[in-house]
């Protein structure tokens, strides 16, 4: 539901919506390790301004400038997030830029399944800074990094199935596009031929 509502707004609300999260996510971080509410609202901002320009900057991948899915209205870019990330149906016209996105998101998939290790670090990091926080008796960081820790770690291990779970929803919506974009009959399981 959420993503809809970011696809269906374009790169603006995009870059504002990330750029408020991570102001948010920095404002929080910066109160529950140093403290003062006036530090923790500057660094939100400063944040939350720093990722929303980097947004800006980078877009999302498949809808940048110049892209396909830049190109479409608003519900035609959520009728291709819909069928490229929950199997949605194809429309033909819609087919080239349903391809286009889905090697977007297998690209990306494929990248997760890569990177899955990295996010063990993580965790081994933050569980580093909780301990030395529980040792020296500060409840407020070592309660901040042990709750991190907990987040690492189910983020870490929901990862690879995500990661499959994406492949193949973009996998078969890839298919299902080039048989559009073939003429293909997507009910005929025999391919164009008809079985002949």
């Amino acid at each position: 539901m959420m993503q809809e509502w970011l696809w269906r707004g374009g790169p603006r609300r995009w870059t504002v919506a990330a750029g408020l999260f991570c102001g948010l996510v920095t404002g929080v971080s910066q109160l529950a390790v140093s403290g003062p509410a006036e530090v923790a609202v500057a660094s939100g901002l400063g944040g939350g301004v720093l990722f929303g320009v980097v947004m800006a900057l980078v877009g999302w991948p498949g809808a940048r400038r110049g892209e396909p899915l830049s190109l479409l209205s608003p519900s035609d870019r959520v009728a291709v997030m819909r069928a490229v990330q929950q199997g949605g149906a194809v429309p033909d016209r819609l087919a080239p830029s349903v391809l286009a996105f889905a090697r977007v998101e297998i690209s990306a998939a494929r990248q997760e399944r890569r990177q899955g290790p990295i996010f063990f670090v993580l965790p081994a990091l933050t569980i580093g800074v909780a301990v030395g926080g529980t040792v020296a008796g500060s409840v407020r960081l070592a309660a901040y990094f042990w709750a991190l820790t907990v987040f690492f770690l189910a983020f870490a291990w929901l990862l690879p199935g995500r990661a499959e779970r994406k492949l193949k929803k973009a996998r078969e919506a890839a298919r299902l596009a080039e048989d559009h974009i073939n003429g293909a009959n997507p009910d005929d399981s025999c391919g164009p031929m008809g079985g002949l």
